[in-house]
């Protein structure tokens, strides 16, 4: 019986690929849609299926906090302010806001301001904050899978997403895609194409439910474990 379930699936593949080869020299671009929809629906019924098997276990939320467990209050002193500049890809570390009065910035643009603390990272929209005004509060890990299409690439991104799952915080927008694909040594990925408004965002969440951010548009995490997609 496994000797025939593995002749049927094999054969299917090698079918399979033969027409996806065939349909390939026949149309070039039409063909490479199709098979990132294969791939792509593929992965996300794997996924969908792993899920419900988690489910059943409970497994997938203890998974979700044992990421971010902490009893510690936050401890902020060591924490500092990150500036960038998308178009130099110059960074900037200052202790406090403050000290970029006492600063030359030599035509530094600032694009995105965020607090590091460690290897966490809490996005600042307002830049007269104080560090202690400022709160690293996790929210339970909203994404499966982020993937980032541009140049005719797939790139999953979604590794270093889990250290900016705070509360308040916007994330994958096109400014903070710029830094992320800088700060993370992204180096295979145009960031002209980035910078164009040339890509997409394809992401399956945490409730396995799909959605696409396209270059005008970001996410921030709510206050209670969810996610909203805006315009920005």
């Amino acid at each position: 019986m496994l000797s025939d379930f593995c002749y049927y699936f094999i054969s299917s593949s090698l079918m399979t690929a033969f027409l996806l080869s065939s349909y390939y020299h026949y149309d070039k671009e039409n063909a490479k849609k199709l098979i990132f929809n294969i791939s792509w629906n593929g992965t996300y019924y794997y996924i969908k299926t792993k899920s419900h098997l988690q489910a059943l276990t409970q497994s997938y939320n203890e998974a979700s906090d044992s990421d971010f467990e902490s009893d510690e209050e936050d401890d902020l002193d060591n924490a500092s302010f990150l500036l960038f500049d998308s178009k130099n890809l110059h960074s900037l570390n200052l202790t406090n806001m403050e000290d970029l009065e006492d600063i030359s910035l030599n035509n530094f643009n600032t694009t995105i301001t965020l607090l590091q603390n460690g290897a966490e990272f809490r996005r600042i929209l307002e830049t007269d904050l104080k560090k202690d005004e400022i709160k690293f509060d996790i929210i339970e890990k909203q994404f499966i899978q982020v993937e980032l299409l541009v140049d005719d690439k797939e790139v999953d991104i979604h590794h270093h997403i889990k250290e900016h799952y705070f509360k308040n915080n916007t994330i994958l927008d096109k400014e903070f895609l710029l830094w992320f694909l800088n700060y993370y040594n992204y180096n295979d990925i145009s960031l002209d194409s980035i910078r164009s408004g040339k890509y997409r965002l394809k992401i399956i969440d945490k409730n396995v439910e799909m959605l696409d951010l396209e270059s005008h548009e970001g996410i921030i995490l709510l206050e209670d474990d969810s996610y909203k997609k805006v315009e920005v």
